[in-house]
């Protein structure tokens, strides 16, 4: 590989972390913590 080859599979692998970032910001269910929450036993 020479350095352009190197320069544009860093660049490609950067845009998909980038893009994964995006999508977990987006697509998580951010809500889903209140589901997860611990609940309490009044005794």
């Amino acid at each position: 590989l020479d350095r352009d080859d190197f320069l544009a599979v860093v660049s490609q692998m950067a845009l998909y972390i980038n893009c994964l970032g995006g999508w977990n910001l987006h697509l998580f269910p951010w809500d889903a913590a209140d589901t997860l929450r611990q609940q309490r036993l009044t005794v």
